[in-house]
């Protein structure tokens, strides 16, 4: 995840967070594709309705988590796009440094969970980023409470 040819000062932006953005996303990919096997509990526990529900939900819990991935990956493409382009008409990316992206404005590019001060951007990009987590952790949650609760 970190390159070595990335200043550590520049790398301690992002790559801490984003390894931990990942981690909870292969944890929650790893649940939702975990819990499929709850649908071979016994019928006296799930009925055909619920199974039915808890299919039509498990997709919306995997479009809510394949958003974030997606979400994920074009921030993380357009943060070395940035340093590749930066790096053609400047300095080499080994040489690159937090002041040079503070410079250039482009410090938004490095945020993921929480903004930076002196960052020029918006809050959408992490309000984003934390609505996807949280709806997909209260998805897997409602899909616990429809198997295991007592009413449909």
């Amino acid at each position: 995840m970190s390159d070595p040819a990335i200043q550590p000062e520049l790398s301690v932006l992002f790559v801490p967070s984003r390894k931990l953005l990942r981690r909870v996303l292969m944890s929650l990919f790893s649940i939702a594709g975990l819990s499929w096997f709850l649908l071979l509990l016994p019928s006296s526990t799930i009925n055909q309705a619920k199974h039915d529900i808890f299919k039509a939900n498990q997709y919306q819990l995997y479009l809510l988590l394949l958003t974030l991935w997606g979400y994920d990956f074009r921030r993380q493409s357009k943060r070395l796009e940035w340093l590749i382009e930066f790096s053609k008409d400047r300095k080499s990316i080994s040489e690159i440094t937090k002041e040079d992206v503070t410079l250039a404005g482009k410090l938004s590019l490095f945020e993921v969970f929480t903004k930076y001060k002196g960052s020029s951007a918006q809050y959408f990009h992490i309000i984003f980023t934390w609505f996807l987590l949280i709806a997909s952790v209260g998805q897997f949650i409602r899909q616990l409470i429809l198997l295991f609760g007592s009413q449909v």
